[in-house]
């Protein structure tokens, strides 16, 4: 084959290379639910009214109103310590912080929440502040299965006594929502809302017309597009800062095999052509050759 005609072959598996990829994104986008947390990051960018509903649901503060707010806030003060960066983070008109995080482990992490409450203090108070200017604060996890296995919405935990005769009042919160939970109460009905992947289904208004907009408008689904390609990039960037080259070689071994699968279906293409166009070395031909054989 010719250098140019290798181009022009090139060309065209890299088109259809993109097709493949955004029919596996939108068929991933179809089954995301607001508690994947790249999803929620997307779901309340920008949504002070959403995160203030949400929020009033999980912590039973009716008259919250949020007056500052970010997604994926980097806590930035802890120079040398191990980063923190929060998936939703807001302060209401009381001055009290709210951290909203998604984890999907099936057990709770104690000392992570430890570890955010005390990230959030050190961003919270200004070197010439007294402690006792610290806010009150709420770092509230979203589990989705039960933590504890009691059937509870909602764990709740505070500083108390060994004897639990008196409660130490510092201010912190920790909440542990059990997105599992559904109860006839508001919060049953959110953690129901969280779990559905269909806008048609979401209860919640603000919920419903924010997932729609990711799933059913151009404008949105091209976003959610771009999200994914950038965590394909970040993860092949962070493989290979991490050394994980095996694995790295494994991953593309693979997206390569199903690739070369795809694009000899849809341009009937020989599978030399396409390895070639891929930039397959071809020492290395006779291994995917033996895995699409086998």
């Amino acid at each position: 084959m010719s250098n140019g005609g290798l181009g022009n072959t090139a060309n065209v598996v890299e088109a259809g290379i993109i097709k493949i990829n955004r029919e596996r994104d939108l068929r991933r986008l179809a089954r995301l639910r607001t508690i994947d947390d790249d999803f929620m990051r997307c779901v309340f960018r920008d949504q002070p009214q959403l995160t203030q509903c949400v929020l009033s649901i999980l912590t039973g503060i009716s008259d919250l109103e949020v007056v500052d707010y970010e997604t994926q806030k980097d806590l930035k003060r802890l120079v040398g310590a191990r980063s923190v960066e929060l998936d939703v983070w807001a302060v209401d008109g009381a001055g009290r912080w709210y951290d909203i995080e998604v984890q999907r482990s099936d057990r709770p992490r104690p000392r992570r929440a430890r570890y955010h409450s005390a990230a959030m203090d050190v961003e919270a108070l200004s070197s010439s502040q007294e402690f006792e200017k610290l806010p009150e604060q709420w770092v509230i996890f979203l589990m989705e299965e039960d933590p504890f296995g009691e059937g509870k919405g909602l764990y709740r935990f505070s500083r108390v006594e060994n004897d639990g005769q008196r409660q130490l009042e510092d201010g912190t919160h920790i909440l542990y929502a059990n997105g599992a939970y559904r109860g006839s109460d508001e919060l049953g009905g959110l953690m129901a809302d969280f779990s559905e992947p269909d806008p048609d289904r979401i209860q919640n208004k603000l919920l419903a017309e924010r997932v729609r907009y990711f799933k059913e408008t151009e404008e949105g689904v091209g976003e959610m597009c771009e999200v994914f390609e950038e965590v394909r990039r970040e993860a092949l960037e962070q493989g290979i800062e991490q050394g994980i080259e095996r694995g790295i070689e494994q991953g593309i071994e693979q997206e390569r095999l199903s690739n070369v699968r795809s694009l000899m279906a849809n341009l009937q293409m020989s599978v030399q052509d396409v390895l070639a166009a891929l930039g397959v070395p071809a020492s290395e031909w006779p291994t995917y050759l033996a895995m699409l054989e086998g």
